[in-house]
Formats: structure tokens, C-alpha cells, sequence
């Protein structure tokens, strides 16, 4: 990325070995919405985006071979974050909240958002190689996992996190997810996985025409009357039991509709972003556990890997493939998945 919806390939020097680092050569990267953020935006360009990675240990430092249990010729995923690994929240694999792995941190680096002037320079996806930092978070991949299917554990992650590890989805709930986004249909696969009774997938009139293929019970359509409505009906007019927004709303109103379809007792999961306000008194009056979306924890990959090892789902439906040189096509893409593969 050289600046907004910018692109340009690059010949860029491997890095010579050090001590205790890796080069990983990339076989596919998954496009997130977050990608395609900064590719409008261009804010770190110039930049390799991409943070879904999967692909073969060239060569892996001792100290990260043991730690993660690989060895070179390996297949991995590598995680986003470079973290401290010494910390409180690394020792319970829960990398996402280590101080040293946030973007405002001193010398902190992310795979797919750190700029090309912090050497080697190979910090993202979109490449045919990258850099392993000795801190870098890897997950051996089953050697009978294909890479693009691999390269969906990032996502599914999220879901699992949400709905599972936060929400609680468990056999016997009714789970609510709204959101027809890749993140909705990760969580969708996560509850239905978990064992839930019934999972209820709420999406706009969009995403049902482009985003068909589903592991819920039962889709409606947010955009058609009140969704509140729909979802009471759905579940016999008790409400959900883990309510999941999967949408990024910053008016508020789906964590208003939440809290509404909400059972008694009932744990929400709120992907709203900025100042979004809500009812207390609700809350409070149906005795409701709110939690935040935030990424996924080391556990949620690992699990997302052992869902992964029998693809017969939805989730994994419909991918497009695009060369490394049509990056930009990718990144502007509405797909629900997208890959990027170096050849």
C-alpha cells in the first residue's frame, strides 16, 4: 500500500537470519474488513496490509520452535500480534490485551499495520514472505488442513471468542446474532458447534442477497419491520440467551434492540463502537452480563482450528482467490472471503 487505495509491488531484500527469529513463506492471506480500513484510509503507507496468514516455515528461530512446538518445513498460522509473551495476559494466552501488542505502544508492531520503514520491512500478508519477529504468536496448522482453509481460523476466532468463550453458547441456549458479516457467520458456526439449542442469524436485505450460505437455524431480515419483533417471535416471546453483535453500529440502536430480544439472565456481546448509550435500568432489570467484542484469545484459534478439521459447512463457502498482483481488487471486494495466495 503506498497510500490511499494505493498499490504498487515491490522487490524487497529477505532479511538475513537472526537470533532466534523466522521467515515464513506465505502461501494464502485472508482480506479483513480492517484491511480494506486502512486501504481507504492509507494512514501507515507505505505499508504490506494483511493479517490472515498462513504458510510454511522456511526457517524458525529455537527459543519459537519450542514455544509453539514447529519446526521448520511446517505449516502455521501467525497471529496479528507481536506481543511480550511476558506478561500477565500472554502467560493466559489472552495476547490481544498485552500492553506491548497495542498500536499506540512504544515500538509496537502488528502484522499487516506496521509501516515498511520499520525494518526488515516484511510485517504483512500481501507478500511472499514475511519477517517472524522471535516474539511472533504461531499455531501449528493440521497437516491435513488445507492453507485457505487454514486461513479462515482468523475469523472463525472471533466468532468462537463472542459467542462461545464470552456469550457463553452452550447446548440448551438460545443464541442471536446480528450481523450477516463474516464475523456474524463465524459466530453462527461457533454457537452451532458449541452445541447451542437454536442459533437465530439476523441480517440486513444486502447481505441475505449477497451472503446466502449460513450454519443458523433461522434468518431474518433486520430491515423488515422491527427486528425486535421478528426475534421475540423466533424464540416464543422469551428472548435469546446469548445476544451477539456482530455489526460495529456507532448509533446505538442494535445495542438498544440487544437488550431488548435479550432473555432473562442473558449475556450480550456488543460489537458498537464510539459513545454508544444504554439502557441501565433494562439491564439491570434483567439481570444482563454486557460484554465487549475484542478480537480472540490464543484458546479461540486453537478451537477455531479444531472446527475447521471438518469443513462441511457454510462458513467456508464462496471464497475468491485473487493473485498477489490484484491485491487492490481484493482489498475493494464485497465478499464475504476473500484470499490472497503469492502466485
Amino acid at each position: 500500500m503506498t497510500g490511499p487505495r494505493a498499490t504498487e509491488m515491490r522487490d524487497i531484500a529477505l532479511p538475513e537470519a537472526g537470533p532466534g527469529d523466522g521467515l515464513l513463506r506465505v502461501e494464502v492471506t485472508g482480506v479483513c474488513e480492517f484491511d480494506a480500513q486502512r486501504y481507504r484510509r492509507g494512514d501507515i503507507a507505505p505499508a504490506i496490509l494483511g493479517h490472515e496468514i498462513v504458510g510454511v516455515l522456511e526457517r524458525v528461530g529455537q527459543d519459537m520452535a519450542v514455544r509453539w512446538g514447529v519446526s521448520a518445513g511446517d505449516r502455521v498460522l501467525v497471529e496479528e500480534y507481536v506481543p511480550c509473551l511476558d506478561c500477565e495476559w500472554c502467560a493466559r494466552g489472552e495476547h490481544r490485551l498485552c500492553e506491548a501488542a497495542q498500536l499506540d505502544a512504544p515500538a509496537a508492531i502488528r502484522y499487516g499495520a506496521t509501516p515498511l520503514s520499520r525494518a526488515p520491512g516484511l510485517w504483512g500478508g500481501f507478500a511472499e514472505a514475511i519477517y517472524l519477529h522471535p516474539r511472533s504468536v504461531l499455531h501449528a496448522v493440521p497437516t491435513d488442513m488445507p492453507a485457505d482453509i487454514a486461513a479462515l481460523a482468523v475469523p472463525l476466532a472471533n466468532g468462537v471468542q463472542w459467542a462461545v468463550f464470552d456469550g457463553g453458547a452452550a447446548p440448551g441456549k438460545t443464541v442471536l446474532i446480528l450481523g450477516g458479516n463474516r464475523y456474524g457467520a463465524a459466530a453462527a458456526l461457533a454457537a452451532k458447534h458449541a452445541g447451542a439449542r437454536e442459533v437465530l442469524l439476523g441480517v440486513t436485505g444486502a447481505e441475505a442477497k449477497t451472503r446466502p450460505a449460513t450454519d443458523a437455524d433461522f434468518v431474518f431480515d433486520v430491515e423488515e419491520g422491527d427486528f425486535r419483533d421478528a426475534a421475540m417471535a423466533a424464540t416464543g416471546g422469551r428472548g435469546a440467551d446469548v445476544v451477539v453483535d456482530a455489526t460495529s453500529d456507532t448509533s446505538g440502536q442494535v445495542a438498544a434492540g440487544a437488550i431488548a430480544v435479550a432473555a432473562k439472565g442473558g449475556i450480550l456481546v456488543l460489537g458498537g463502537v464510539g459513545t454508544v448509550p444504554l439502557n441501565l435500568g433494562e439491564i439491570r432489570r434483567k439481570y444482563l452480563t454486557v460484554k465487549p467484542v475484542r478480537s480472540h484469545s490464543y484458546a479461540a484459534t486453537q478451537r477455531a482450528l479444531d472446527i475447521l478439521r471438518a469443513p462441511q459447512t457454510a462458513f467456508v463457502t464462496g471464497q475468491e482467490i485473487f493473485p498477489l498482483s490484484a491485491v487492490d481488487q481484493a482489498l475493494r471486494a464485497r465478499a464475504r472471503h476473500c484470499l490472497v495466495v503469492p502466485n
